[in-house]
């Protein structure tokens, strides 16, 4: 996915029901595709639905994301060494000093974590949907998947067969 108009694409194919649209947590065997270079995921957050998605979740460990317009790009985290895991659990109270009642709260992701080895990169794409059907738009959310090693072997929009035959409305995205 190299722009809006390709995630735009894939939304279009998936409400034409070309593509399916995620609506549940994904399966074990949808977790292996995660590994694949170039899946591809939309899912929509329904409110109020009890058995929806709340948030995207691929059981991953992501560094921090960083926004380059259009998208949010995660890189997956490689592991702390034992050195840097060691200086973790040893590291002195910093609540002492501290009115009691407040606490410090570790940053659950640290930026000092290094990139995973030919880890994957997630990235993400949102867009509002109005169908002429729909009364108020739907946030729709697009996941794709790939690793930057293996990035020239992903098909792009025009060379995949039902892709390529899509076109996107006007005023729909």
């Amino acid at each position: 996915v190299r722009n809006s108009h390709d995630a735009h694409v894939i939304m279009e194919a998936v409400r034409m029901d070309l593509l399916p649209l995620v609506n549940r947590r994904l399966t074990p065997a949808q977790r292996k595709e995660l590994g694949q270079n170039g899946s591809v995921f939309v899912w929509e957050r329904v409110e109020g639905h009890p058995l929806c998605i709340k948030r995207w979740d691929d059981s991953l460990r992501w560094r921090p994301g960083l926004n380059i317009n259009p998208f949010e790009i995660f890189e997956e985290r490689g592991d702390l060494v034992n050195q840097d895991r060691k200086n973790a659990k040893t590291r002195p109270d910093r609540n002492l000093g501290r009115p009691k009642g407040t606490s410090y709260l570790r940053p659950s992701r640290r930026p000092d974590v290094p990139i995973k080895t030919n880890g994957m990169t997630r990235q993400v794409y949102t867009a509002d949907v109005q169908a002429a059907t729909d009364l108020a738009p739907r946030r729709w959310h697009l996941v794709c998947y790939y690793r930057k090693s293996e990035l020239d072997m992903v098909p792009t929009i025009e060379q995949d067969r039902t892709l390529a035959r899509v076109r996107v409305p006007a005023g729909v995205y």
